[in-house]
């Protein structure tokens, strides 16, 4: 995909795709593609240790294949279990509910609210 893609393109890529691969090592949170692939109903296959901002009723497993580690032949195994057994996953309910527009609103205008009472 490119960098420069549409948001329509984008969709459309994911639309077609049967599952995600995503071995980044950033730990900094839940990242776009992460949430576009979750918002798109798109099974991935992920480590672990890019989950943690997960909200805490979410399992993890319910995304398709968690690993526990970066290594290589942990990749391959999963995507040969994901090709042995295609799954689908139900996460766009999980993006709608934790990381909606309206949400991240309101909890913005809460916390704006919150800085001028203690600011007086």
């Amino acid at each position: 995909m490119r960098c420069n893609a549409t948001h329509l393109e984008v969709a459309q890529h994911y639309r077609a795709a049967d599952f995600l691969i995503h071995p980044s090592r950033a730990e900094s949170g839940m990242c776009f593609t992460v949430l576009e692939a979750m918002a798109s109903n798109l099974p991935m296959i992920l480590c672990r240790n890019i989950l943690h901002n997960l909200p805490n009723d979410v399992d993890a497993t319910t995304l398709g294949i968690v690993i526990d580690d970066y290594h290589v032949d942990n990749y391959i195994a999963a995507v040969r279990r994901f090709i042995a057994a295609p799954m689908s996953v139900n996460s766009r309910t999980i993006v709608e509910r934790h990381f909606s527009l309206e949400l991240f609103k309101q909890q913005y205008r809460e916390l704006v609210s919150d800085l001028i009472r203690e600011k007086g």
